[in-house]
């Protein structure tokens, strides 16, 4: 975890979380670029703010998936969430 280039990695994905974090609800244009940075790729996730994970590029997303009001993933290893799918409220992976 002190790897230096992991370091980096975790301060550019909290920068990331923090402008989906503050980002307008209405703004999709810009939601789905935060996104896209975020994950690695273009996605249709829908994510409700607040949200925080490790890293981002280490979470497989499937198609339609909703993360609910204050998710944390801890993606230190690859995490996969397949299509269709509904987190709840609070819930931490």
């Amino acid at each position: 975890a002190s790897d230096r280039e992991l370091s980096e990695a975790r301060i550019a994905c909290r920068l990331l979380c923090r402008a989906l974090n503050d980002s307008d609800a209405s703004d999709g244009v810009g939601r789905r670029a935060i996104l896209a940075k975020l994950f690695g790729a273009e996605t249709d996730v829908w994510i409700e703010a607040p949200f925080y994970c490790d890293y981002g590029w280490n979470i497989a997303l499937g198609k339609k998936i909703v993360f609910n009001f204050g998710c944390v993933v801890l993606d230190v290893m690859r995490v996969s969430i397949g299509d269709h799918t509904l987190i709840g409220p609070a819930v931490q992976i």
